[in-house]
């Protein structure tokens, strides 16, 4: 393989998406729009009954106005690359209606983690954009345990969440026998405490079903913020689960993305023909041969062996079998 300067690696112009006119991303496929669209022509591509369109970027969502023309520039993000047009329930987490609230995310993630088994591995930028749809994630905060046995273990893991937004705080385990222990209650307890003080965010969303955390709840709802749970329904208290604002059921969200992904692996390829029976036209729509059709393919020489005039054309087969010259 050849070597090239680091310089000629790194500053290729990214190819452009959908060149000569403005696309957007639907369920993971480009989709174009022209030279540009309404609102409501966007809405109808990903909206239905109790769904509310909306634009994402990163993990915020801002709502698309039905009767706004969006220009291709407007349907680009910071990098030129097409924006995902995507949609929301039209009543967020435990039934509040529509906003821009401010909003604090906690994740217990040994608790999540624990109660995800029977879903397998977890996104969990995913898991924030969900949380945080529809409302204004002003921050999102993470606690992971670290086995003392090995330290750099969950470095790799450590590095996804603070990729998918999160800021990580990890603590040190102690060695319980076969096992260490490893409790950050007390940190999430106090960061949540003092974040509801001095931030005073809207909404705090808890993403654990520890009941430990009940009291913390409790006090939240007593500030006047609302106190949102978030957990696998298997793994959460009841007394938490009863006693904040609202739940979030994380099976609900496992179910959902599984159905998205089911859904875009029965979608076609893009640009491939439904009907793969019928002929697929080429770039210059001419039909693909069939079998036993003669072909007129021209056989170039290299440019120093070339001789002058001409290149000669040798007939080929579909089946593969040469023809004799041309006289």
């Amino acid at each position: 393989m050849a070597d090239f300067p680091a310089s000629q690696l790194y500053s290729q112009p990214r190819p452009a998406a959908c060149p000569g006119s403005a696309c957007v991303i639907v369920n993971g496929r480009r989709v174009s729009v022209g030279s540009g669209a309404t609102g409501s022509e966007l809405a109808a591509r990903v909206g239905g009954p109790g769904r509310r369109a909306v634009i994402l970027s990163g993990t915020q969502a801002r709502p698309l106005e039905d009767g706004r023309f969006y220009t291709p520039a407007e349907l680009k993000d910071s990098r030129g690359m097409p924006v995902r047009i995507s949609s929301i329930p039209d009543r967020t987490k435990g039934g509040e209606p529509w906003g821009g609230e401010r909003v604090l995310v906690f994740l217990d993630f040994a608790n999540v983690n624990a109660g995800a088994r029977a879903f397998g591995r977890l996104d969990y930028s995913s898991l924030l954009g969900y949380l945080a749809a529809g409302r204004f994630l002003v921050e999102a905060y993470a606690y992971v345990p670290i086995d003392p046995r090995n330290p750099d273990g969950r470095r790799g893991l450590v590095r996804h969440l603070q990729a998918g937004g999160w800021m990580v705080t990890t603590k040190m385990g102690k060695i319980a026998g076969d096992s260490y222990k490893s409790n950050v209650d007390v940190e999430m307890s106090i960061d949540m405490m003092r974040s509801a003080q001095q931030i005073r965010p809207d909404i705090m969303v808890l993403c654990s079903g520890d009941g430990d955390f009940l009291p913390v709840v409790r006090e939240m709802r007593r500030m006047g913020v609302r106190a949102e749970v978030a957990s696998f329904e298997q793994s959460a208290d009841a007394s938490l689960r009863y006693e904040a604002s609202g739940f979030i059921s994380l099976d609900v969200w496992q179910d959902e993305v599984r159905s998205r992904e089911a859904e875009e692996r029965e979608l076609p390829a893009q640009g491939a023909p439904e009907n793969l029976s019928e002929p697929f036209p080429d770039a210059f729509g001419n039909e693909a041969p069939e079998a036993g059709d003669t072909v007129e393919l021209e056989v170039i020489a290299p440019a120093e062996a070339r001789p002058a005039g001409r290149p000669p054309i040798r007939p080929f087969s579909c089946s593969g079998v040469p023809m004799p010259p041309r006289p």
